[in-house]
This record gives C-alpha cells, sequence and structure tokens, in this order.
C-alpha cells in the first residue's frame, strides 16, 4: 500500500471505519489468551451468525486491556459496558441478551469487592480510574495487527500533515512546543534532535523520525512497540519517513 498524500489517508480513515451497528472487542492479551479467549471469540462469532446478526456486529480482537485477572474481557461497543470472566456459555448469553435484545447482563459486569458496587463501563472500574495512559492509551481499542483499523482511528495523521503541508521550520517549532521525548530510556526532549538552523546534519532524517515518534505517540502507538499490544506499525512508519526524505 502506498499512499501519496494526506488527502489519500483521509479517505482511507473514512473507508475503513466501521458500519456495523454494534462491535465486540475482546481483549487478545497473554493473560486473557492463557484464559480461553479463542473459545471465547468463537463462541461469540457462532452465536451471531446463529441468530443472524452477522451484518450488524463485528468481533474484533484487540490489544490487552490491561485487567489480566479479571480476563477474558470483553467490551460492547458503542454503548461501552464492560464484561469481565466470560468463558463461552456467558459469551453466547451476551449476544442473546445484550446484542440480540439490548438488555446488559448485569452479573457479568465488575463488582468491587467491599462495596458490592456495579459498574457497567470501564472508566468507572477503580483499577482504570487510578490509571492515565498516554502512549498506550489506544491498547484495548483497535486490532494491533490491522494497519487500517489505526488508520481509522485518525492513525498517521500527523505524520502526514507534516510531510504534505507544514514547512520544516513549522513542523520542528511544533515538536519543540511539545516536550515529546525520547523512550529509549534516557528520555533526552525531542528538541535537542534538532538546531536552531533546521535538522541536524541536513538530511532530514531526524526531523521525519521525530515527527513520526509525535504521530504515534499522539495515538497511542510507540515506535518498536510492537508487543504490547499498541500495534506493528510504528516502527515501519518511522523507517519508510525517514527513507522518503
Amino acid at each position: 500500500m502506498l499512499i501519496k498524500s494526506l488527502h489519500e489517508l483521509t479517505a482511507l480513515k473514512e473507508k475503513y471505519k466501521t458500519k456495523k451497528k454494534m462491535r465486540i472487542d475482546v481483549c487478545g492479551g497473554t493473560g486473557c489468551n492463557a484464559s480461553g479467549n479463542q473459545q471465547v471469540i468463537k463462541a461469540l462469532k457462532d452465536e451471531i451468525v446463529k441468530l443472524n446478526l452477522e451484518k450488524e456486529i463485528e468481533v474484533v480482537v484487540t490489544g490487552c486491556f490491561g485487567f489480566c485477572e479479571k480476563g477474558p474481557i470483553l467490551k460492547i461497543l458503542p454503548d461501552n459496558t464492560f464484561y469481565i470472566e466470560i468463558d463461552e456459555k456467558k459469551a453466547r448469553k451476551i449476544v442473546q441478551e445484550h446484542l440480540a435484545k439490548g438488555q446488559v447482563v448485569e452479573e457479568y459486569l465488575y463488582r468491587e469487592p467491599i462495596s458490592q458496587t456495579i459498574h457497567s463501563r470501564q472508566e468507572e472500574i477503580p483499577f482504570y480510574q487510578k490509571q492515565k495512559r498516554i502512549a498506550l492509551r489506544n491498547c484495548g481499542s483497535i486490532d494491533p495487527e490491522n494497519i487500517y483499523e489505526y488508520i481509522a482511528d485518525e492513525g498517521y495523521q500527523a505524520l502526514g500533515k507534516v510531510i504534505s503541508e507544514l514547512k520544516q521550520e513549522e513542523s520542528i517549532n511544533i515538536i519543540k512546543q511539545s516536550g515529546l521525548r525520547g523512550r529509549g530510556g534516557a528520555g533526552p526532549a525531542g528538541e535537542f534532535r534538532l538546531d536552531g538552523g533546521g535538522v541536524r546534519g541536513g538530511a532530514g532524517r531526524d526531523f521525519v523520525h521525530a515527527a513520526a515518534r509525535a504521530d504515534h505517540a499522539g495515538h497511542g502507538f510507540a515506535p518498536g512497540a510492537g508487543g504490547t499490544g499498541a500495534g506493528p506499525h510504528a516502527g515501519a512508519a518511522v523507517r519508510s519517513a525517514c527513507r522518503a526524505r
């Protein structure tokens, strides 16, 4: 796939946005895999076909939700209902009750161990309220092995704008003002890769590299983060962009 302009990237984004009414995001992290999510996925798909709902509902395996002790986990969109500790029987019931009839299956929601408060949404659960995901905030919301899902979720838009619309000096100033830092351990600020007169060395490699890192950091992807479930595309995008310059 060769994208020649920001216009083509935006067209792809619109093309691959889901057209179905509902979507089931199933955690594909190691913990949920070990707990039997493959059987859950099969049960979901089989029940959807059985009830003739395949034109309205899609099942997507995402990156890790992070709440491994409660896996397998799945989330129903667009209402954002969060189900935990799902097995094949529970998966079939969720399709029958929630997806077919619109009735949330309360017994499969998260319940606080002390107060017994029930939470239907991920962001309501205390485990998640204590977190602020930045680089990995899309982890658990898209399929990390599907580049089109990333593009549909605004992926590469910043990089496309840098290459297609902005002047070099404008992009450099944006990177400096952003406070973008490296994630190699030392975490040097992005501006240290750039000098006042333009890109260090004049070759353009560091400039595009920094822009690509900004793009992925802004959309939940870090270069080289393929093993995290956030997406395997970041590193390749950086390399391609550098070659293009």
